[in-house]
């Protein structure tokens, strides 16, 4: 009888220690996540610095990207000019051209940047835009 009171009263121990090392490491994991954000940022802004970007001066219109998102744009169409892109693949495309770190969904920033240079671009008749799929090429 002490045996199985002892059994139980480690068995119980055992969980409770396991549960609590299963909330250390998402504690770990989630402040790791939050140190490669910053890491991240302090990297972009790095690359800003030693590219010669001016903080203090005026602001950029852009610095999601280091190039003009426009001529990241041309620069992917000139190499497809038959084939339709939606925003998605274009931005994934010019992520990759400047050099950045490419993921399986693109940051929004990145893709606002792109929509609003095709968008000026449409604008002034240098691109064509049409929908397939309930999506815009």
């Amino acid at each position: 009888m002490a045996k199985s009171i002892l059994e139980e009263e480690l068995k119980k121990a055992i969980t409770s220690i396991e549960a609590e090392a299963s909330d250390i490491i998402k504690q770990l994991k989630n402040a790791l996540n939050e140190r490669n954000k910053v890491i991240s940022e302090y990297q972009v802004v790095l690359e800003h610095v030693q590219r010669g970007l001016n903080l203090n001066g005026r602001k950029p219109r852009n610095i999601r990207f280091h190039s003009s998102p426009q001529q990241l744009i041309a620069t992917i169409l000139k190499r497809e000019p038959q084939k339709w892109l939606n925003r998605k693949d274009i931005t994934h495309q010019a992520m990759e051209l400047d050099e950045q770190e490419v993921g399986e969904k693109a940051p929004s920033a990145q893709l606002q940047s792109i929509a609003y240079a095709l968008s000026t671009l449409k604008r002034k008749d240098l691109v064509e835009k049409c929908t397939m799929n309930k999506e815009d090429y």
